[in-house]
């Protein structure tokens, strides 16, 4: 009998901001695997609209970026390599999300009660003729959840999926060190700078790649807006490129936080030293160094997004001595349109949907904001930056020249 397709992977990839199609899997009912070319997939799919409804079909096509497809195609590779019945294993966290990648979820058959990661207790159940493993709980955490504070519901969420308790530390602890230590130190009568939750989650998906069920693990019970997204996107990219122009060695802006990726963010704090040092220094060896680096990494999409507003402050005070070429690759790039579609590809993929064993992400949201609210550490009405002494003392300050490059887009 032919196996049933269950899911199509598809390893996308940008090329100057533009997303283009590199392979397609395809996965079968039985978990073996097909790489195909996107022209035979197209066929596939269109002979399953003769049967299926399109809702049905589209919920079988699933993006990932090249590493993650590399990985899935690797998991799928050894998984059919097992034997088919297995007599002892464990749930874990990370076959659960694989199993949701793709689509379809799947039991580990065991001869005994054990313990999850999550430290519930794991009990067989029989249905027909198989045995599987479910979670025996309590009460949900999401009920466990409510009226937490911050912490209590990142130990809640730990246990169960790291993926949303780290995403949730990373946008507490940029939130914490931008509205606190780095705003405290440049206010000036009232103003001082100041980020949104939702401006900095903005940020963090536009740094990162996340899969399907990442995105349903971060943000349990909540459904994206992508024009939401894109708003708080352009207002916290506003915020940031006044913020670098009064930033100091003492005090950096520490955007590494958000980034997932070790070497992207040894490489944001390289650049970000070269563009502290030109600007104390305005000397034109120390412009073309940071130029130089810039220029280095202008096909690492993660990288120059988190340099962007790194970028539109040098062009304001390096000015022509600034590489032109940087802020034209800017503009020809099109990032803007590839945030707008990572943005509607997450909203697509985000759900209402409540994963009972998660706090809530809209819980770590309120939490958190008002854990800054009491700490007086969320005044988003009074962070116009242009307003400092300190930000125009550092454009008189700036490099001399007559002629100042401009964006045009993003």
């Amino acid at each position: 009998m032919e196996s049933e397709i269950k899911s199509f992977i598809v390893c996308t990839k940008y090329v100057d901001g533009k997303k283009t199609i590199k392979k397609v899997m395809v996965l079968y009912s039985d978990y073996s695997t097909a790489i195909v070319s996107k022209e035979e997939a197209d066929i596939m799919i269109r002979k399953m609209y003769k049967s299926l409804s399109r809702e049905e079909v589209r919920s079988k096509v699933h993006f990932l970026s090249e590493n993650k497809f590399v990985y899935m195609r690797n998991r799928y590779s050894n998984r059919r390599k097992r034997k088919k019945k297995v007599t002892k294993a464990k749930i874990t966290i990370f076959s659960t999300a694989l199993a949701l990648a793709v689509g379809t979820g799947f039991c580990i058959a065991s001869t005994r009660s054990s313990k999850d990661d999550s430290g519930f207790k794991v009990v067989k159940v029989k249905r027909g003729s198989e045995t599987e493993e479910t979670t025996d709980e309590k009460q949900p955490i999401v009920v466990l959840a409510k009226d937490k504070n911050f912490y209590d519901l990142i130990n809640m969420s730990s246990r169960v999926s790291t993926i949303q308790s780290n995403e949730m530390m990373n946008i507490s602890l940029f939130l914490s060190t931008y509205n606190g230590s780095f705003s405290k130190r440049h206010k000036e009568d009232g103003i001082k700078p100041a980020l949104k939750w939702d401006e900095v989650i903005s940020l963090d998906l536009a740094y990162n790649d996340y899969s399907d069920p990442e995105i349903n693990y971060i943000f349990n019970g909540t459904k994206l807006d992508k024009d939401n997204l894109y708003n708080n996107y352009k207002q916290a990219i506003k915020q940031l490129t006044e913020a670098f122009i009064i930033e100091d060695k003492k005090c950096p802006i520490q955007l590494s936080i958000l980034n997932n990726n070790v070497e992207n963010k040894n490489i944001y704090e390289s650049i970000n030293l070269s563009f502290k040092k030109a600007k104390d220094s305005n000397e034109k060896r120390d412009i073309k160094k940071l130029c130089k680096k810039i220029n280095k990494n202008k096909n690492n999409n993660s990288v120059m997004l988190m340099i962007e507003p790194i970028v539109k402050s040098s062009n304001i005070l390096f000015k022509d001595e600034f590489d032109k070429d940087i802020v034209d690759y800017y503009n020809n790039a099109d990032y803007d349109n590839y945030i707008k579609d990572k943005f509607h590809d997450y909203t697509y993929i985000s759900s209402n949907n409540v994963n009972e064993r998660l706090p809530l992400y809209k819980q770590f949201k309120d939490s958190k904001i008002n854990q800054l609210k009491e700490d007086k550490m969320y005044n988003i009405k009074s962070r116009n930056l242009k307003l400092l002494d300190e930000y125009n003392d550092n454009i008189s300050n700036s490099y001399e020249s007559s002629k100042v490059y401009t964006y045009s887009k993003i």
